[in-house]
């Protein structure tokens, strides 16, 4: 569309293609595009100067290789103009398409899946399981235009009210468990059980000082032919 804003083009095409991916790269080259302007601008002069290669240093940790895909020329370009770099040339040195196919390859390899509830399922999470039933019971009963007959947490988590109330899952890179290692036998698991972009580590055992942290890079559910 004529009027549209290069983010809203990048969300757009990102829907178009089914993808992810770019908006998440976009949202890490916004970071260290601010982050670059705030160090060497007078307003912030108790930050250091740094170089743009030192605002994109914390995200190195989780690049190994490059993944190429088709529409990477017209993605970058896409984010360059909603970025503003043409005021900043000298942030092309990070905001290009060598980069932008490094963080997509550490996505589709480090990336963590997030699957955020609705702002429902988290205000329900608080309550005892009775009040939760009361709750969804004076809810649904009480507005007609829903026209559902659902009574309690149960019949709500099988409902198709449910499915499209749910937002769909997206990944993201965090700094401590993308860098975690594989262990069959883990000793914490990861959840996505908020309504935003955050993420939580549990511990499934005792564990003592000092020692690592892994994660299960697979479903350990799954048959082992199939793991």
């Amino acid at each position: 569309k004529q009027n549209e804003t290069p983010i809203e083009i990048l969300y757009n095409f990102a829907k178009q293609i089914n993808r992810t991916n770019p908006l998440v790269i976009c949202r890490i080259f916004a970071i260290v595009v601010k982050k670059y302007i705030d160090s060497t601008s007078t307003k912030y002069s108790f930050l250091p100067n740094l170089t743009p290669s030192e605002c994109f240093q914390e995200f190195e940790n989780f690049i190994a290789n490059q993944e190429i895909s088709e529409n990477d020329e017209k993605i970058i370009d896409i984010i360059q103009k909603a970025l503003g770099i043409d005021q900043y040339p000298e942030l092309y040195q990070v905001v290009n398409i060598y980069h932008y196919r490094q963080l997509n390859g550490a996505i589709m390899r480090n990336a963590q899946t997030l699957l955020p509830v609705s702002d429902l399922h988290e205000y329900l999470q608080s309550k005892q399981i009775n009040e939760c039933n009361n709750l969804i019971c004076t809810l649904f009963s009480s507005n007609r235009k829903l026209n559902l007959n659902i009574k309690n947490m149960q019949e709500l988590i099988e409902s198709e009210f449910d499915k499209k109330l749910n937002i769909k899952g997206g990944c993201g890179l965090f700094a401590i468990t993308n860098i975690m290692n594989h262990c069959c036998e883990p000793n914490v698991v990861v959840i996505s059980c908020f309504n935003n972009h955050r993420i939580k580590t549990v511990a499934l055992k005792n564990i003592q000082k000092g020692e690592e942290l892994c994660i299960s890079y697979i479903n350990e559910n799954e048959l082992i032919d199939i793991r």
